[in-house]
């Protein structure tokens, strides 16, 4: 049961983060530009960290499934120790994809909302928000190569 509940999570995070990118293009973006004198254009890196999250989400959705299907013979030591493995590298690239998620949507919010009286976000709150966006983003990524490539070995050669 623990793998479908996380699988459908994953699924219904995916769907929500979907529609949440679409409502921040269409709603928010030109605000955004306007409350940081920033073109539109030079945005991409938060829609760039909102397809990271839609695209990792469904990956992990579906590790769910490769878990449940490719651990049955526990009690083997080495079948164990892939899955220990195997569940290190999901684990970790759902905390490092949860903060993501965290800093595309909430952090994001909670800058407009305090300086949305004001109608400006000081620009160096928002290039740190940037910098620290773009890191995730690529940190992410980086942590999900490690884990489709190791999907796609099947654990088989865990030390590479």
């Amino acid at each position: 049961m623990h793998y479908f509940e996380r699988w459908d999570a994953h699924n219904k995070a995916r769907d929500k983060a979907r529609k949440d990118a679409a409502q921040f293009a269409a709603d928010s973006l030109e605000k955004l530009s306007d409350m940081t004198k920033t073109p539109t254009s030079q945005l991409k890196f938060i829609m760039d960290a909102w397809k990271q999250v839609i695209e990792c989400r469904r990956i992990l959705k579906w590790t769910y499934a490769y878990g449940y299907y490719s651990f049955e013979d526990e009690g083997e030591k080495e079948v164990e120790q892939r899955r220990q493995f195997f569940e290190f590298l999901q684990g970790d690239a759902e905390r490092i994809l949860d903060q993501l998620h965290e800093w595309a949507e909430m952090k994001l919010n909670g800058l407009r909302d305090e300086y949305a009286e004001v109608g400006l976000i000081p620009a160096d709150k928002f290039q740190d928000f940037r910098k620290h966006l773009i890191g995730l983003t690529d940190v992410t990524h980086g942590s999900f190569d490690k884990l489709v490539a190791q999907l796609e070995r099947g654990f088989e050669d865990m030390h590479k």
